[in-house]
Parts: C-alpha cells; structure tokens; sequence
C-alpha cells in the first residue's frame, strides 16, 4: 500500500507541475500581460480535461472492483470521453473567440490561437488519461511516473527553448506533442499487450 500510494501521490505532483512552473516561466520569459493570456486559455483548456479526468474516475472505481473486466469498461471509459470531448472541443474551437472576449478584445486576439491547440490536445489528454488509470489499476506504477515525468519534462523544457520565439503559443504546441506521443505510445503499449 505505501509504494503505491505514494507512487500515485508522485505522479499526481508531476501532472500538476506544469499548470505552476509554465506562468512562473511566462512571466520571467515574456511579460505577466502574457501569463494572463496564457492563465484564461489554459483554465478553459482545463474544462475540457476534466471531461477525460471524470471518466477516468469511474472507470479506477470499477476497474478495482471488477479487473476481469478492465477492458470492457476501459472501451466504454473512452468512448464516453470521445462521445463528450469530440462536441466540446469542436464548440471551444468555434466559440472561443467569443469566450475570450468576455475577458476583453485582447484576450481575444492573444490567446485564440492558443485556445486552438489546448483544444485539439483535450483528445489525446483523453487517451492518456484512461491509460494511466489502466495503469493504476494493474498496479504499474513506475510506468506511470515514467509517462507523467515524460510529459512534465518534454512540456517544460520544450515550453523554454521555444517560448521566447513563438510566445504563448509555443506552449501550446509543446503541450500537443507531448500528449501526442504519449498517446502514440499508449496505442502501441496497448496493441502489444492486449493483442
């Protein structure tokens, strides 16, 4: 119990790390004119990830309870979160210019672009996110910390090399790709086990 408490304690810090270092690096690299953008995309992003993080939920309860049936409810977890990400996603991507402006035209204008690319991560922060469960429940918790120090990383350093060039929206892109190819991996991790 203790290793794997605190192994799930260790990999919740690493995916919250992020969500503090990068407006700390914004406001020391850009401006905290732009760590407010950059707070307002992110907040709204974070909506959407809490629609994969639910399901994820539900699906650690069921899978601790019924193991036999972890791939069952693994496929249903994710249909779910598909079934309710796909709609949102593609409304944020839609309305986020309005949603931006209620905070002001600059807003707008700023952190849209960013908004864009937060969005179309919300799938595979889907994808991720029931895989980590999946691991949690099978007990594989170094493959866990492995994954969420491979993100907290590749999204930190990246963020840093090309945030001075591309702004704000360098983050986005770092962000994407490193979900991306965790997701990348979870489908190849996945075909290979469960083949």
């Amino acid at each position: 119990i203790w290793k794997y408490s605190v192994g799930n304690y260790l990999a919740s810090i690493l995916a919250a790390i992020p969500s503090f270092i990068l407006p700390l690096m914004i406001v020391n690299l850009l401006s905290g004119q732009q760590n407010a953008y950059f707070y307002i995309a992110w907040t709204i992003a974070s909506i959407l990830f809490s629609i994969p993080f639910a399901a994820s939920q539900s699906l650690f309860a069921e899978g601790s309870h019924f193991e036999d049936k972890l791939r069952i409810n693994a496929n249903k977890a994710i249909r779910f979160a598909l079934v309710l990400l796909v709609p949102a996603t593609i409304l944020v991507v839609v309305m986020g210019k309005w949603l931006l402006l209620l905070f002001g035209a600059s807003y707008s204008s700023n952190a849209l672009t960013l908004l864009w690319i937060l969005g179309s991560s919300s799938i595979f922060v889907g994808i991720n996110s029931v895989y980590y469960t999946i691991l949690l429940v099978r007990h594989r918790i170094r493959e866990l910390l492995v994954l969420r120090g491979l993100i907290t990383i590749a999204v930190l350093v990246t963020s840093a090399l090309i945030m001075p060039a591309m702004g704000i929206v360098g983050i986005g892109y770092a962000w994407l790709g490193a979900q991306a190819l965790v997701s990348i991996y979870v489908a190849l991790a996945i075909r290979w086990r469960y083949r």
